[in-house]
């Protein structure tokens, strides 16, 4: 018995894995496996949820590398894996029902407010 899958089919399995991108919207439906696969990282870097609720990665000089548009239940997932800190945070955002898509401008989602941002990165200098 052969079985056979269209080249739409497989297609269309590629594309639902992927992050779908509304204007500058940068949206992975998922879990937060999909959202980390998805999203560019610097090794030598951070990943930050802003109070905007977009998921930002950046490098060691804090600047954005490429971010994630999340939705509530995203939000809600981040938090239950994140540190104390960052689950007080977030669990403000969820409570107030900030939702990451409807950040849209380039402007915002590059250059986040200082609440955004992490706390510099702090280098020592081995001997």
């Amino acid at each position: 018995m052969k079985t056979s899958i269209s080249l739409a089919s497989v297609t269309a399995m590629a594309l639902f894995a992927l992050p779908v991108v509304y204007g500058e919207v940068h949206y992975a439906p998922g879990g937060n496996g999909a959202i980390l696969s998805a999203l560019k990282l610097d090794p030598e870097g951070i990943i930050r949820l802003g109070d905007d609720g977009v998921l930002r990665s950046f490098d060691s000089r804090l600047a954005v590398v490429d971010y994630r548009n999340l939705d509530p239940a995203q939000i809600q997932a981040w938090l239950l894996q994140s540190s104390t800190a960052d689950v007080v945070a977030a669990n403000e955002l969820v409570v107030s029902g900030v939702d990451g898509r409807t950040v849209s401008s380039i402007d915002d989602l590059l250059n986040p407010s200082p609440a955004s941002k992490p706390a510099p990165l702090v280098r020592t200098m081995s001997s």
